[in-house]
């Protein structure tokens, strides 16, 4: 018997390490994709499948912990992978891609007069 349960996911915000240093090799990886095949002068286009995996690889390195769901073997990371590359689950994806750009969710208000 399943039983529904609520999913937690915590993310690394914009002012970590974390996430300076997922951000960098998402650029890394986006930048030898753009090598291959193609030259200095004339970088090659990336697929849509190759910016989406990016996608998954980028959101799967921010993501400090994930509850509420059975891995079935699998590391945290191989299974955010596999959950921000699958698109019958892009509402997730969306709703930590978004919530993870947003600076207004890691830092405090500014404090009232």
């Amino acid at each position: 018997d399943v039983k529904p349960q609520p999913v937690i996911v915590t993310v690394y915000g914009p002012g970590s390490e974390q996430y300076r240093k997922a951000q960098l090799a998402a650029k890394q990886r986006i930048l030898e994709l753009l090598r291959q095949g193609g030259d200095a002068a004339r970088p090659r286009n990336l697929t849509d499948e190759e910016r989406h995996a990016d996608g998954a690889e980028l959101l799967a390195d921010l993501v400090a912990d994930i509850t509420g769901f059975d891995f079935e073997g699998q590391t945290q990371r191989e299974f955010l992978r596999g959950l921000f590359a699958d698109p019958s689950c892009g509402y997730i994806t969306d709703q930590v891609n978004s919530f993870a750009g947003d600076w207004a969710n890691f830092c405090r208000g500014a404090a009232k007069a």
